[in-house]
C-alpha cells in the first residue's frame, strides 16, 4: 500500500523547494555509513569495524530510545554515546519520540526537535545533533522548512549516490538491510561512485540474527574493506560536508 496523496505531494514540494546545495569537487570517493537509532550492537559492533578500517561513522539518535528497547533489542545507552563521541564518531539527531514527520503539524514537530537537540547537546555539548536524519525517512516540504532552520543536513531513505552536488537539506541514502546488505547491491553501488561523488548507506542493529533492518558483523565489515579498498573516504556526514567545502 503506497503513501496516502497529500504526502506524496508533500514529499514532491520537499524534492524541489528550500534545496541547499553542496557541491562535490571531483577528487576523492566519499562514503559515509550512518546507523539509525543507535541499537546496543551499533554502538559496539559497528562502531568497531569502522575504527578497525580507519572510519568513522554518523549516529542518530532519539533520545526517547536512549536506555530502552527497540523490537526486543537494546538501544543505546548515554554512555555509548558518550563513548562513540570520545572515538571520534559523530551523534546526530533522529528526534526525540522517533515519530514520523510526513504530515505531522508544525508544533509537534518543533517540538520533537528542540526536545532531542536539548537532550543531546546537555550531555554531550554544543555540536551534537548538528546532523539529522528523518525517523521512517518521511518528510515533507513542511518538516523541511523546520529540519533546516535546526540543523546542518538532513537525510532521508533512498538514492544515496550524489554526484556533483548534494542538498544538504535532503540527503539520500541507501539501505545496508535487507536486499542491500547482498554483494550484489552494494557493489552496484561502489562501482557506480566515481571521483567527486558521495555514497551515503544507513542501517540499524549489527549482530548475527540480525532483523529486517539490520545487518551482520561480517557484511559490514566486507563492505567497508571493498570501499577501502577502491580508495574511498570514510567520513562522518559532518566531516564529510567540510571535506566538499574545503574544495569547492
Amino acid at each position: 500500500m503506497g503513501s496516502p496523496p497529500l504526502e506524496r505531494l508533500g514529499r514532491l514540494a520537499a524534492r524541489h523547494g528550500l534545496r541547499r546545495w553542496l557541491p562535490l569537487a571531483p577528487e576523492a570517493a566519499v562514503v559515509s555509513v550512518t546507523f539509525d537509532d543507535i541499537l546496543g550492537s551499533a554502538a559496539r559492533t559497528g562502531a568497531r569495524i569502522l575504527e578497525d578500517h580507519g572510519g568513522r561513522g554518523t549516529f542518530y539518535a532519539a533520545g526517547s530510545l536512549t536506555g530502552g528497547q527497540e523490537d526486543g533489542r537494546a538501544a543505546h545507552t548515554l554512555d555509548a554515546l558518550l563513548s562513540l563521541q570520545a572515538a571520534g564518531h559523530e551523534i546526530g539527531s533522529h528526534g526525540w519520540a522517533h515519530q514520523a514527520y510526513a504530515r505531522a503539524p508544525a508544533g509537534r514537530i518543533r517540538d520533537d526537535l528542540d526536545r532531542n537537540l536539548a537532550y543531546l547537546r546537555r550531555h554531550l555539548g554544543p555540536r551534537a545533533g548538528e546532523h539529522f536524519a528523518y525517523p521512517f525517512g518521511r518528510y515533507g516540504l513542511r518538516s523541511k522548512r523546520l529540519v533546516a532552520a535546526r540543523h546542518a543536513s538532513a537525510r532521508i531513505l533512498g538514492g544515496g549516490l550524489h554526484q556533483g552536488r548534494a542538498d544538504l537539506n535532503l540527503l539520500g541514502c541507501h539501505r545496508f538491510y535487507g536486499e542491500g546488505r547482498q554483494p550484489a547491491a552494494w557493489r552496484d553501488w561502489l562501482d557506480a561512485l566515481a571521483p567527486g561523488g558521495w555514497l551515503l548507506l544507513n542501517t540499524h542493529e549489527v549482530e548475527p540474527d540480525c532483523g529486517p533492518y539490520g545487518c551482520r558483523p561480517g557484511e559490514l565489515d566486507a563492505f567497508v574493506a571493498a570501499a577501502c579498498r577502491r580508495g574511498c573516504l570514510i567520513l562522518p556526514v559532518g566531516e564529510a560536508i567540510a571535506y566538499w567545502r574545503a574544495r569547492a
